[in-house]
């Protein structure tokens, strides 16, 4: 009887699984605790008290808004906090002094221009002067 057969292992293993897991178990009741509930109807009403508090408001985006050129404020056009959108005129340069500029860059174009056309006489002379020297030059060469 010292040999048993694997057949023979398996079926007490069975056996023994199946009275093992055939018990019967006891069942456990939790009781349920009652809790109280209180239903009331929604009404639409006013809360008179304010409420006050402390706190910074800031905008989520911050834009820098600056003149294409410098030059000293005359008038400011809008009030602190108030809207603007794009393209609205937020204040005013003191005329005098993009006026004066305005002066000097059309008087330096008109002496630029000046300078251009001299120098397209001088090249129209210049291309006389050579052309008259190489006729010059083929005659005395002849």
């Amino acid at each position: 009887m010292k040999k048993m057969t694997k057949k023979t292992i398996t079926f007490f293993m069975i056996v023994l699984i199946l009275l093992v897991g055939c018990q019967k178990q006891e069942k456990v009741i939790v009781a349920e605790k009652e809790i109280p509930v209180e239903i009331s109807e929604v009404k639409a009403s006013t809360y008179d008290k304010k409420i006050i508090v402390p706190g910074v408001v800031a905008s989520d985006e911050e834009i820098i808004y600056s003149f294409k050129m410098e030059g000293k404020i005359s008038e400011i056009l809008v009030e602190s906090g108030e809207r603007v959108g794009k393209g609205d005129v937020l204040a005013k340069l003191y005329e005098k002094d993009y006026k004066k500029l305005l002066e000097i860059s059309k008087l330096q174009v008109k002496s630029a221009k000046a300078g251009y056309d001299n120098a397209k006489n001088t090249l129209v002379k210049s291309k006389a002067n050579y052309n008259k020297a190489k006729k010059d030059f083929e005659k005395i060469e002849e």
